[in-house]
Order: C-alpha cells, then sequence, then structure tokens
C-alpha cells in the first residue's frame, strides 16, 4: 500500500512538471527567445573585401582618384552609349570641376563651374542639378567628357532618367567597341593629363586637346606619351551572411529600417529576460556600426559605392535610412551605454527636423510614388525615434511633433467606414490608396503604442492620442481571422494570412489591455493573434508568412501578389515584441 502511495505521488509529480515544463516551452516568452536565437545564429558581424564593379546606371569618374597629384590639368573619358532605337532622352549630371560633353561629335554640355552633388530623394529616384536633353541614335553613341582638375576633388557623375527621377534602364555604357575581346567590365576608357603647356596659352577649358578632334590609341605631344587606361580597379568591404542563413537579401546588421525595429525588439526582449547574451548582441549590433562608420562613410562618398553596405546611413533621404535604424541606439544611449553614438542620433534628428519631406502641415511624407505622399508605415519610421529623442534631450518639441504626427496620419489616413487605416494619402490628389494593407496598419499601431507608453500623460495631445489607438483597435477587431490571424488586405479574406501585421496587432492589443488603454475583452483577440503567430515559428525559430518589403500598389492584386521569404527581419521585430508583450500581459492577468 505505501509502494503504491508513493508510485501515485511520484507520478503526479512528475505530470505537473510535465504540465509545467509545457508551460514554460510554449510560453510566449520562449518562443520570442526561439527566434531570436535563430537570428544570432545567423548574424557574422563579419565582413570581406570584393572587386568593386561599375554601376550600369549612376556612371561616377573620379579624375582626382585617377589622376593624383596632377592640377592645372585637362582629362578626358571615352565610352559608348548603346540605345535600342532613336530615342530622346535626359542625362542627370553633376561635377565640381569645369565640365564638357559631347555626344556623337556634337557639344551637348558646357560648364565652367560646379555644381552641387546628385541627391537620391527615394528608392531610386534621383534629383540631379543639371540636365540635358540628347538625341541619340539607334546602336551606338560615342560619349566624350572633358574635365579639367582645378581643385583637389574632381568627380563627375551622371545618369539617363526618366520624367520623375527613375533610372532610364533601356540604355547602357561600354567601352567594348575598343577592344577585341568582350570580358572588359569597365564602362570608360581615361586619359590625362593634358596641360597648356603641350598647345599654348589658351585657358585648359577652352583649349582643344587632341582628343576633341580624333580618337586615337595614343597621343605623342613632343616626347611625351599620352594613352587611354582603365580606371583603377577598387576594392569594397561588404558583410557576410553566412551560408545556411534562411534569409539572404541583406544581412541583420546592416544599417536597415527592418533591422532597427527587429533589434529594438531584441533590446527589450533582453529588458524582460535579463539574458545577457540578448544584451550583447545589441551591444554588438551598434558597436560595429560605430566602429566602422569612418570607413563605409569613405566607402560611399569616396569610391562612389553607392549601394554598397551602410550606404543608406549616409544616403539619409527619406525615414527609412534615419530614425527607424537608429531606435538600437537611442535606446542603448538613454541606459548609459555607448555614448559614442551620440553625433549619429544627434545627425538624425537634424534630418527628421529639417530636411524630411513634409505636408505644409507639417506631416512626414515621401517624393514617391508621387510627391508628397503620406505613407502609413512612416509612423513607425518617425514616431518611435523622436518619442526617444524627446526623453534623451528633454526637449518636448520631438514629443509635440510625435502626436502631431498620429493625429494627422490619423486624420488622412482613417477610413471611417471600414474601421481600417488606407496604406497611404495622395496629397495632390486628395485621396487615399488602393488597400488597407495589413503591416501599413501595423506600423501605425505598433507606433501609437510606443507614443502612449512614452508621451507623458500630462501632454495636451495625451488623450487624442489615446482616443486614437482605442479608435483603431476597434476596428482592427473585427478583421480577425476564426483561427487568430488577420490577412495581408485586411478586409479581402481572399488574400494570405499574413505574419507580421497580425504580431503588430497582438503587441498593440496586448499592451493595450496591460496598461488600461482598451477593454479587457481584447485579450481574448491577443491570446488568437498568438496562436496564430507561434504556429508561424518552426522548431528551430524560423518565422514564416511575412510579407516582403512592400510600395505603394495601384491595385489590390499588387499586395496580393507580394512574396513572403522565410525570417524576414521587416517581421521578426514584431513577433519578438509581441511574443514579450503577451508574456507581460499573461503574467499580470
Amino acid at each position: 500500500m505505501r509502494k503504491s502511495s508513493l508510485i501515485i505521488l511520484f507520478l503526479m509529480i512528475a505530470a505537473v512538471f510535465v504540465v509545467y515544463s509545457q508551460m514554460i516551452t510554449d510560453s510566449p516568452i520562449a518562443a520570442a527567445k526561439k527566434v531570436t536565437d535563430k537570428l544570432i545564429r545567423e548574424t557574422s558581424f563579419e565582413f570581406s573585401f570584393s572587386q568593386q564593379t561599375p554601376s550600369s546606371t549612376i556612371q561616377s569618374i573620379d579624375f582626382s582618384e585617377e589622376f593624383p597629384r596632377v592640377s592645372d590639368a585637362v582629362c578626358y573619358a571615352v565610352s559608348s552609349i548603346s540605345s535600342p532605337y532613336d530615342s530622346n532622352v535626359t542625362l542627370g549630371i553633376s561635377h565640381n570641376a569645369p565640365l564638357k560633353i559631347w555626344v556623337n561629335g556634337q557639344l551637348q554640355y558646357s560648364n565652367e563651374n560646379g555644381t552641387e552633388k546628385y541627391k537620391e530623394i527615394a528608392y531610386d529616384m534621383f534629383h540631379f542639378p543639371k540636365t540635358v536633353s540628347l538625341s541619340l541614335k539607334s546602336g551606338e553613341n560615342a560619349i566624350l567628357i572633358k574635365s579639367v582638375h582645378s581643385s583637389s576633388t574632381n568627380a563627375v557623375h551622371f545618369a539617363f532618367l526618366n520624367i520623375n527621377g527613375s533610372f532610364d534602364q533601356r540604355l547602357s555604357f561600354s567601352v567594348k567597341s575598343f577592344f577585341k575581346k568582350d570580358s572588359i567590365v569597365h564602362r570608360w576608357l581615361l586619359i590625362g593629363p593634358f596641360t597648356s603647356d603641350s598647345t599654348g596659352s589658351k585657358p585648359l577649358f577652352d583649349n582643344v586637346f587632341p582628343p576633341e578632334k580624333e580618337i586615337k590609341l595614343f597621343y605623342q605631344i613632343g616626347k611625351q606619351i599620352l594613352r587611354w587606361q582603365l580606371p583603377r580597379t577598387q576594392l569594397e568591404m561588404n558583410d557576410v551572411i553566412p551560408a545556411d542563413a534562411s534569409f539572404k537579401q541583406h544581412s541583420y546588421f546592416e544599417w536597415h529600417y527592418a533591422n532597427g525595429q527587429t533589434t529594438l525588439a531584441v533590446s527589450l526582449l533582453a529588458d524582460a529576460t535579463k539574458e545577457k547574451h540578448y544584451s550583447d548582441f545589441v551591444k554588438k549590433y551598434c558597436a560595429t556600426t560605430l566602429d566602422t562608420y569612418d570607413y563605409f562613410r569613405h566607402q560611399y562618398s569616396v569610391l562612389h559605392n553607392t549601394s554598397g553596405f551602410n550606404y543608406r546611413l549616409f544616403r539619409k533621404s527619406m525615414l527609412d535610412d534615419s530614425s527607424a535604424p537608429t531606435l538600437p541606439f537611442v535606446e542603448l544611449y538613454l541606459k548609459g551605454i555607448l555614448p559614442e553614438s551620440k553625433s549619429i542620433i544627434d545627425t538624425i534628428a537634424q534630418y527628421i527636423t529639417y530636411q524630411q519631406s513634409r505636408l505644409f502641415d507639417g506631416t512626414l511624407c515621401r517624393p514617391e510614388p508621387e510627391a508628397l505622399t503620406v505613407w502609413a508605415d512612416d509612423l513607425f519610421m518617425g514616431v518611435p525615434f523622436l518619442l526617444r529623442y524627446a526623453k534623451m534631450t528633454g526637449d518636448k518639441k520631438y514629443y509635440d511633433d510625435a502626436a502631431r504626427q498620429i493625429i494627422n496620419f490619423n486624420k488622412y489616413l482613417f477610413d471611417s467606414k471600414s474601421g481600417l487605416s488606407a496604406h497611404c494619402w495622395y496629397d495632390q490628389q486628395q485621396k487615399q490608396g488602393a488597400a488597407h494593407w495589413g503591416r501599413a496598419n501595423g506600423w501605425m499601431i505598433w507606433a501609437i503604442s510606443e507614443a502612449l507608453t512614452l508621451l507623458p500623460t500630462s501632454h495636451k495631445d495625451y488623450d487624442k492620442v489615446l482616443k486614437i489607438f482605442r479608435q483603431q483597435i476597434k476596428g482592427l477587431s473585427q478583421y480577425q481571422n476564426a483561427n487568430g490571424m488577420w490577412h495581408q488586405v485586411l478586409d479581402h479574406p481572399e488574400s494570405y494570412e499574413e505574419t507580421s501585421c497580425t504580431a503588430m496587432f497582438v503587441l498593440a492589443m496586448a499592451r493595450g489591455v496591460r496598461n488600461g488603454w482598451i477593454d479587457k475583452k481584447y485579450t481574448n483577440n491577443a491570446l488568437a493573434g498568438w496562436e496564430g503567430v507561434k504556429r508561424k515559428i518552426a522548431e528551430d525559430g524560423t518565422v514564416s508568412g511575412i510579407c516582403q518589403g512592400t510600395g505603394i500598389g495601384d491595385d489590390l492584386e499588387f499586395y496580393f501578389e507580394r512574396k513572403t521569404p522565410k525570417h524576414d527581419p521587416r517581421g521578426l521585430g514584431s513577433v519578438i515584441t509581441a511574443g514579450v508583450e503577451m508574456q507581460k500581459l499573461l503574467e499580470a492577468q
């Protein structure tokens, strides 16, 4: 009898242990750790060299790099433009020394003064300070460039542009016609320096040197032989992505909005678990950027590698480039970690305040797909940073700006009929975009939950922000699937179930219930949503069902057809944060 009782007691204890272990294993925080552990495994923080390849779009010719220690001289570059048919095209030009350009023997551009450098104003949209219209014939068109060395830097940049500033991809540059073999990757041949001593006393800009008369293989001027040469081959440094990584579009530690919000989530997980390897990851992520900052600025500015590693940090043409990637840096700075990051943080704040595109009422906007377009995404890209920068500096104007963005975005994007927000607002057309995209609504509700967390309750707009939060939560709850998930286009159940928006809604509802911002009835929505998210997490931590990076679409099909790469960082941050917030909610019950 005694032995039987002991066996029963042992079995009861074992059963309790199994149940407890299952609860720990299946807990939201355990799932968040599983996702994060995979992220850490697939982040190398390593770099390697590769040969820089010439751009097929922006043509950058740096005469000062090719002909160092040369001044008061003229240099030339020659190439061939291949056009599929007779066409009229627009050439955008920027340069910082006197410049002439001939196409098919006709002078097309002449400027004795330099210009400002071109600027990428949005994804693949550019502003060049000078433009010229060219008539090209079908086939090959000879182009000759003349530049005068009059300063220590002498670089020319140009590209063929469409009317909206994007690249005209029909045209290409090549020097293959100069070679019997076609293995040459360079797009230009260079020659120089020619000096006034060679040809007389005319100003260099007006002096006619031999290449302007005839393109020959070499030129003999007195005893000097000048020959055409290929540009120097430069090495560039790039990130190393592990061969077995699930996601290979870019590394998890590059300066990128998706990585910024993901690493912010890891910081939140580190605070919740007190596990050092998570906080170590966040610190290494930020320290790597700081340690390599000067090199990659050199690679971007001097080597003209405008699409290499961390180029967005120096491009700074949109909120994707600026405030969102900075979030983990500000988070660490507020904890007294890596104080040297202040210069980057301050630079980003200056950009948002004084350079970022805005509507007449101060609403953050973009120049794409047309001027003055408000993207729902940008509420998250801007507001969480503004809130933290206000806390960092003690300057209330950043709290004011954050609250203003929430109020204005809601004004332009919220559709009272559906209870959802449109992906965008076209200010020139005074209309909303075509779709209630899931992640767009997710970015907004996540940003608003950040505001309710960080905005002082005494702020004049706090109650307005709270009202908007409740309004949006009410609308979102109506479109949740029976299995807990939300759809890629929220009010179109024929679109696929999407993980990142579901996680964003879950984290916002969990925060809202725990903090008393919304009714406790939304606990059921959060629980069901979390179960849906959890089903998208594989045993090894891989997250599926995350919509790829998405621009503005003109129709619903655009959103229906978006792909879902495995473990895309555009959704990892929301999944990790949802796990942390759900754990807090359950523990608060």
